[in-house]
């Protein structure tokens, strides 16, 4: 069962990786800084919660999960502020909801995670429904694999049983799939968009 959570955790943070090419590539264009806000705000709550129930899988699935949303959460801020204030801004935040979270009651915690987690798409569903048929650098492989980590932490959350980690992925599963099939049919960017961009151009 824990093999099957840190497979699940594997997938979902692997996911930031070919959006945080397309977003180096052609900027961030049509891609949610809030969702992946929350994917990284996920990750501290869940690894914080993993820890007080003594669940490995959860803690370091999780903790990966967090480096890696942080990359992206930088790469897209800093398109926008420069990388240097992406850098304060990014660490600051960490640094602050990782001390909230430590110090919460494990219930807490779990509801908080609950809460983010059925949230975490509903920023990019929104982006992606209301730009539908525009240009747009959102990784459908990213979603792919967040889709199918969701799935798996749902068959986790059910054979542990977890009520919390079932509850949020039923809903996160459903919102990731419904993005996957809004970006499916999007065009990408013009080809004079696939040059690099300059950090602070945007």
């Amino acid at each position: 069962m824990e093999i099957l959570g840190l497979v699940a955790a594997t997938f979902i943070l692997t996911a930031s990786w070919p959006q945080l090419r397309e977003v180096m590539r052609n900027g961030p264009e049509g891609v949610s800084l809030g969702s992946w806000l929350l994917f990284l705000s996920a990750s501290l709550g869940w690894g914080t919660y993993g820890w007080k129930i003594d669940s490995p899988s959860t803690l370091i699935g999780n903790v990966a999960g967090a480096v890696a949303f942080s990359a992206l959460v930088v790469a897209i801020v800093a398109a926008r502020v420069g990388r240097a204030r992406a850098l304060l801004f990014v660490g600051t935040g960490m640094a602050a909801a990782l001390v909230v979270v430590i110090m919460l009651p494990t219930s807490v915690v779990g509801g908080i995670g609950i809460a983010i987690g059925c949230a975490l798409a509903l920023p990019q569903l929104l982006l992606s429904w209301r730009s539908r048929g525009l240009p747009s650098t959102v990784s459908v492989a990213a979603w792919t694999l967040v889709a199918a980590g969701q799935g798996m932490w749902l068959l986790y959350g059910l054979l542990r049983p977890d009520f919390a980690i079932t509850a949020v992925n039923v809903v996160a599963c459903t919102a990731s799939v419904t993005v996957l099939l809004l970006e499916r049919g999007r065009p990408s960017m013009p080809a004079e968009n696939t040059e690099p961009i300059p950090v602070g151009a945007r």
